[in-house]
């Protein structure tokens, strides 16, 4: 009689191992097949999002050179960077159209700017290469709030398509 009880279970648990890789293969076919395709799927959105060089044109925002005070958090101290941005956007049909058009914002983009650097303490611009990186971040996205996407693009992309620093230096 033990040796029945034993083969029983022996066979219940082969049965409930086997009904588990069954299901385990199936979800691994099924389910986490999927993720891939939506990586593919944004990797080729991301692929059409990037713009050629062609298509983009630089405009410096300030010129030359700009100071700009930063956050105090010394009441006897001043902290000041020194900051060149250029701002990469697209041209467009009409290049010319497309520049006099962010003309009409430059006013409110270098207020974006000083108000964003205000708020920046000494501290993280010394920081420079984290502190470049999230002031690109925050900056592009603040100017493509700013300037809204040309009226003849169907696709409606974003404006401006980089920020660019080159120059940047706190003291």
């Amino acid at each position: 009689m033990e040796g029945k009880g034993s083969f029983f279970i022996l066979l219940f648990i082969v049965a409930f191992l086997s009904l588990t890789l069954a299901v385990l293969a199936g979800y691994v076919f099924f389910v986490a097949g999927t993720p891939k395709n939506n990586v593919e799927a944004s990797s080729k959105h991301e692929a059409e999002k990037k713009v050629s060089k062609e298509e983009l044109k630089s405009l410096q925002l300030f010129d030359g050179k700009k100071y700009l005070n930063l956050k105090s958090t010394d009441d006897k101290k001043l902290s000041v960077i020194q900051i060149g941005i250029t701002v990469n956007y697209l041209k467009g049909k009409d290049e010319k159209k497309s520049e006099e058009h962010l003309k009409l914002y430059m006013d409110e983009l270098k207020e974006a700017v000083i108000a964003y650097f205000s708020s920046m303490t000494i501290e993280e611009a010394k920081n420079q290469t984290e502190a470049m990186a999230k002031a690109k971040e925050a900056l592009l996205k603040k100017f493509n709030e700013i300037v809204p996407p040309d009226e003849k693009d169907k696709e409606k992309k974003p404006m401006i398509e980089s920020v660019v620093f080159y120059d940047w230096f706190t003291q």
